[in-house]
């Protein structure tokens, strides 16, 4: 076999070996790296249930608290994670929420705001319309429609 760089076949053989090595180890760093940057099945379902336990609505040091780890720490896991802020999936949580009681019920506009961890309506109502496109009082016109058009058939 003829060598055009002049170098022993030793030293290239060497030189391969260590090229493997390296990879193997990047790669597995790798794969390491993109399990870690999620939060762990029990924490998730620790902060779901915590915001799901309602109002107060539980701050991102709460949430640390309960999993263990640091806010900034548990901030970035919940992104990797969600994609969302901590703080955005809270916020189409409680929308959701407002949603069920909306479409359930005729409670007052104000107590479904409260249900829905809202101190305000009008925090509500901007929330609300944010998230949908629709004010509180549209989604529950529509809702209602939809409601009777199932019935009458």
């Amino acid at each position: 076999m003829i060598n055009p760089l002049g170098r022993s076949p030793e030293a290239m053989e060497a030189l391969f070996q260590l090229i493997r090595v390296e990879l193997r180890r990047v790669f597995h760093q790798a794969a390491g790296a993109a399990t870690a940057s999620r939060l762990a099945p029990w924490q998730f379902r620790r902060v779901r249930e915590r915001i799901e336990a309602g109002a107060p609505m539980p701050g991102v040091a709460e949430l640390a608290t309960l999993c263990g780890i640091s806010p900034r720490h548990l901030h970035r896991q919940f992104i990797a994670l969600t994609g969302k802020t901590i703080s955005a999936y809270i916020e189409t949580y409680r929308i959701e929420q407002a949603k069920l009681l909306l479409a359930a019920a005729e409670v007052p506009m104000k107590q479904v705001a409260e249900q829905a961890g809202f101190s305000h309506g009008n925090s509500f109502a901007r929330a609300f319309r944010r998230a949908t496109g629709l004010s509180p009082r549209e989604y529950r016109q529509r809702s209602a429609a939809l409601t009777n058009e199932a019935s009458a058939m």
